[in-house]
């Protein structure tokens, strides 16, 4: 009995654990899917009601877990779980949530990363990264690029350094670093792929505006990121300087990619035309094209891929459908254009769209065409994906953290 007893504890912790949105999309494959947020059905999806609101205007996500709550954005705050109320907030960017600790972006002159304590903001560590050092004198500026992704006890950031300076022998030197690095938990860098240039003379025009990596996902053995027009995979085993294992042309890809299966990635373009790739080698194994311009990266569960094109929802199966190129299993109409990546709990996908948050369920209606199963007003323009997180709905908008809950019963 004491046996029993103890595995039973330790199912409810693994559990407890599990249901967390801890980084942007949810977690290292980027598939915004909170798998254990089950409490929320297509069945009960429409009776979802207001809840608390925090005053937090224009948040590019909600982060947490069930003891804290962490907004990111030009500013990263802690918020209080039950009530929305703000705890602390830190000059940041982006953001992710390890344990009890959080790990923090911002950039400046150079880059800087910190390890906080979630729940108090507190600094525990710091490190700053970029570029090489400038002459004085000289200027710079660091930006991160993209969201921080956590897995495999490194934090991986991507981000973009340039900077010109005047020394003996250059009147006028310049340097542009774009990078994605990898930290470990004491802020060491673990692995980094850098393109860098440098001269002295002219400033180029384009300094500032080269292309960057975007934000990464883990798949089974390879760290994926899209740069410029193009998707580049890194092994896993990184260490030092990394080079691409593979690389594949991709006019705008939106990162980041998500990780469907151990053998299938997959990203959707500018254009709206979805795209998976064998995760171990690159090779192109089908694409489906949703029928107007993507704004916002792809969600996955299991057995669907999750698209938004202008105002309306697409569909495709996530196994492909044994032929080069797919169509979409269904679409549904948003009702207004959506610029976010949809998100996905139990059964239900959320989109926020415009003043709205609306619900589909995820498994479809038999049809070629969905209705909403129902339809939230969030009062002001939503800027960020809705987060389904420990029995709420979570969406950020201009002026406020909206929440939605289940009625009392």
């Amino acid at each position: 009995m004491l046996r029993r007893s103890v595995l039973l504890a330790v199912l409810v912790v693994v559990t407890t654990a599990c249901n967390s949105w801890v980084m942007s999309g949810q977690g290292a494959s980027r598939r915004a899917w909170n798998r254990d947020e089950t409490a929320v059905t297509p069945a009960n999806v429409a009776t979802l009601t207001p809840s608390w609101n925090s005053a937090v205007g224009s948040a590019a996500e909600v982060l947490g877990n069930a003891n804290v709550l962490v907004t990111t954005g030009h500013t990263v705050r802690g918020l209080d779980p039950a009530t929305g109320a703000e705890k602390w907030s830190r000059t940041a960017s982006s953001a992710a949530i390890r344990d009890s600790d959080a790990f923090i972006t911002s950039g400046g002159s150079t880059c800087t990363l910190r390890r906080i304590t979630a729940s108090t903001g507190v600094t525990n560590a710091s490190t700053t990264f970029g570029g090489p050092a400038l002459a004085s004198p000289g200027s710079s500026v660091c930006t991160i690029r993209g969201t921080v992704r956590d897995s495999d006890s490194v934090v991986v950031v991507p981000w973009y350094y340039a900077g010109t300076s005047s020394a003996p022998g250059c009147a006028n030197a310049w340097a542009v670093n774009v990078g994605l690095t990898a930290f470990d938990g004491t802020l060491a860098p673990v692995w980094t792929r850098t393109i860098a240039a440098s001269g002295c003379g002219t400033t180029p025009a384009d300094l500032l505006t080269r292309p960057s990596f975007g934000s990464a996902t883990r798949s089974s053995t390879h760290w994926l990121t899209t740069h410029g027009n193009a998707v580049e995979a890194m092994p896993t085993g990184c260490t030092g300087a990394c080079a691409p294992a593979w690389t594949q042309a991709v006019t705008a890809p939106k990162a980041p990619l998500v990780a469907l299966t151990k053998t299938s990635v997959a990203v959707i373009d500018a254009a709206g035309t979805v795209r998976a790739f064998d995760e171990a080698t690159g090779a192109p194994q089908w694409s489906g094209a949703t029928g107007g311009g993507a704004g916002a990266s792809l969600a996955a569960n299991n057995s669907r891929i999750f698209a938004v094109s202008g105002s309306t929802l697409s569909v495709f199966r996530a196994g492909g459908c044994s032929a080069a190129t797919c169509s979409t299993t269904w679409t549904a109409p948003i009702g207004a254009t959506a610029t976010q990546r949809p998100s996905i709990a139990g059964d239900v996908v959320y989109v926020a769209a415009g003043t709205n948050l609306v619900a589909f369920d995820a498994g479809g209606c038999g049809a070629a065409t969905c209705a909403a199963l129902t339809t939230k007003s969030v009062t002001n323009t939503a800027t960020a994906p809705p987060t389904p997180l420990n029995g709420r709905v979570l969406v950020p908008t201009t002026a406020a953290i909206r929440t939605f809950v289940l009625p009392a019963s």
